[in-house]
């Protein structure tokens, strides 16, 4: 049982397009279940699909839909969504069977609402981008704007809603992601309703939020409940921070980040670094950022979709160069980086050429260059 993992016992994640996961890595949603379609937290749990999956773990098995974690476990030292929350909920007890299985961690991503488009996200988490990609096709993208709409489930789903209600009494830890959950008005109203039945006291929430904005609801609302950890997703500084969550304004996410160190009581703050092709060459620069902040907690995440901008699929050469500059960092991030740099060491294929197909035809609708904000990155991986 060395490959258990509690997740599908203990979690559901609703998607930005009101489907329903396991967890956030897992590879596929739960088929043919949907809050558009009346279905419910209780019935995803319950659901043929998740009795299987859970039964495979018990059998001893590693479900594919959980390849992003077996891929990490297999670089030295790198931790995974499965170690890591049997780290996080260590306090939790799990029967392993079909009984008691009401989740107690809810990963909560309601709708696409978001201020940006940043490049490594797609309409599927950002109204922004679902709206580029029908500019971009002179509004002939049905996908995207499928995605628009589905997008939208929080505000024309009374009904699920509703039952959430009996989900909530469960509940012990909170994940709001995204789209941007600082503007998903109704985030603020399922705090409100917990903090009113006397509920919030025993409830955990976390936090990934683009950094643009620091909502008073929240803070009025946050010191009702056990714990808030809020991460601040910042894979890059200045002009290439701007350039990878286009709209952002990086001085105004430094002075939200720093205004957000000052808050006391129970929040606590993180950093949430996805490394790509695009920002893991100046590592060095952002920890230092980091470091000046003050802020001590920083969570090393990789990115494994869309593949082009994967570390694992560029060329030998590219990886070699930006392992020996993340190298040069601080010590204290050393263990880290070096899981890291394993995961982009595995085999992949090249992609630099679809990578740059995607980056030009984004700087062309955008007015920008990505070789001008990050010389060094486009030399390594274009420059052939």
């Amino acid at each position: 049982m060395s490959k258990l993992c509690m997740l599908p016992w203990v979690s559901m994640e609703v998607t930005p397009m009101g489907t329903y996961r396991p967890c956030c890595v897992y590879k596929d949603t739960i088929p043919g279940l949907s809050v558009q379609q009346g279905h419910t937290i209780h019935d995803a749990q319950h659901s043929d699909y998740m009795v299987d999956l859970r039964n495979q773990f018990m059998n001893g098995e590693q479900p594919v839909g959980c390849s992003q974690c077996w891929d990490e476990e297999k670089v030295f030292g790198r931790s995974s969504k499965r170690r890591s929350t049997k780290i996080k909920l260590k306090d939790v007890h799990v029967t392993y069977d079909e009984s008691g299985v009401e989740p107690i961690f809810l990963d909560l991503k309601l709708g696409n609402i978001c201020n940006l488009k940043c490049r490594i996200c797609g309409s599927w988490s950002s109204s922004k981008w679902a709206q580029e990609e029908i500019d971009v096709a002179d509004g002939d993208n049905n996908l995207a704007k499928q995605q628009l709409r589905d997008g939208q489930w929080p505000r024309k789903t009374n009904s699920w809603w509703s039952s959430l209600e009996d989900a909530l009494p469960y509940v012990e830890y909170l994940e709001f992601t995204g789209g941007e959950p600082f503007l998903i008005l109704e985030h603020f109203e399922l705090l409100r309703e917990l903090v009113n039945k006397g509920l919030a006291a025993n409830i955990d929430i976390h936090y990934n939020t683009n950094g643009t904005t620091l909502p008073k609801e929240g803070l009025d609302l946050w010191p009702h409940f056990r714990h808030v950890e809020i991460a601040f997703s910042i894979d890059d500084t200045g002009k290439r921070f701007e350039y990878q969550r286009f709209g952002a304004k990086w001085e105004s996410v430094d002075t939200v980040v720093r205004a957000a160190r000052k808050i006391e009581g129970n929040i606590t703050l993180q950093v949430c670094t996805t490394f790509n092709v695009q920002n893991a060459y100046y590592w060095p620069e952002t920890l230092q950022w980091i470091q000046d902040v003050g802020i001590t907690d920083i969570h090393y995440n990789i990115l494994h979709e869309p593949p082009m901008f994967s570390l694992r699929n560029i060329s030998q050469n590219a990886k070699s160069a930006i392992a020996n500059r993340m190298r040069t960092s601080s010590a204290k991030a050393a263990d880290f980086i070096e899981g890291i740099i394993g995961f982009m060491m595995l085999d992949g294929p090249d992609l630099s050429s679809l990578l740059h197909t995607r980056l030009t035809a984004n700087d062309l609708y955008r007015k920008q260059s990505f070789a001008a904000t990050h010389p060094e990155v486009a030399a390594l991986l274009f420059d052939k």
